[in-house]
This record gives structure tokens, sequence and C-alpha cells, in this order.
């Protein structure tokens, strides 16, 4: 038995959602990155449906980077 046991918290406490206005995103193949600038602040899920409407292909990556 271990001396030291933690007790693991649910993931749905971890969760953050992250709502901005400006994402980076790079598509399959590319080796740079393009920034999308939205009026509202979304979510990377509604920022990925844009980007599908937008674009016609998924991104390979989605980031957001600084505040």
């Amino acid at each position: 038995m271990l001396p030291f046991v933690q007790k693991v918290q649910p993931l749905k406490e971890d969760i953050m959602l992250v709502r901005r206005r400006t994402w980076f995103y790079r598509l399959a193949g590319e080796q740079f990155a393009h920034a999308i600038t939205f009026k509202l602040p979304l979510t990377s899920a509604r920022a990925k449906e844009a980007l599908l409407k937008a674009i016609g292909k998924p991104a390979a990556e989605l980031w957001v980077h600084g505040s």
C-alpha cells in the first residue's frame, strides 16, 4: 500500500472555456499560422465552426495566445 494517496477530482472542475476575439490556426501541411478575428469573443468550438464555413476544411491546429 502506498503511504501517500491523493484523491482525484472529477475533470469537470478543471475545464475552462476560453473566449477570445482573435484565434490562430494552422491548416494541415502548412508551416505558418494564420490569425482570424471575430466581432465577439468565441470559444474554440465556435471558432472551429466559423473556420469550417469560411475555409471549407478543418484546421489542423487552433489556439489562442496572450490575454
